[in-house]
């Protein structure tokens, strides 16, 4: 323990000076805390909306692609492009029965979970 004076006040202040054990012991209690492997880790269900996704139908569907009469395709199929770098739109390969494409276009992420649950619902 050492002594220090305080100037302002004048008077004797005791100082404890501490080694590294203490550092270590105050370094393990600071770390976080580890998971036990009997914990069950909550995962979120795979997103059908993916690069590659085809999703078909039997019978042709009509579907929007955005908000308005003048956006309604009638397909069969429905391919999954790309995405832009949001995330947010996504362009889609509309197909007919013959597999022929009928337009390619960016729509947002709303609209093709629309089409989606359509197409999953035949």
């Amino acid at each position: 323990m050492n002594s220090v004076i305080d100037t302002q006040s004048h008077s004797t202040l005791d100082v404890v000076v501490t080694d590294s054990t203490t550092d270590n012991l105050l370094d393990i209690l600071l770390q976080p805390e580890v998971q036990s492997s009997a914990e069950v880790e909550e995962t979120e269900p795979a997103d059908p909306i993916q690069v590659g996704a085809v999703f078909t139908s039997a019978k042709p569907k009509m579907v929007y692609t955005r908000k308005g009469k003048h956006n309604l395709v009638k397909c069969s199929s429905v391919e999954i492009t790309k995405f832009n770098n949001t995330g947010r739109r996504i362009t889609c390969v509309f197909r007919d029965e013959k597999n022929e494409i009928i337009i390619e276009r960016r729509v947002y992420r709303e609209w093709v979970e629309r089409i989606v649950d359509d197409f999953s619902n035949n």
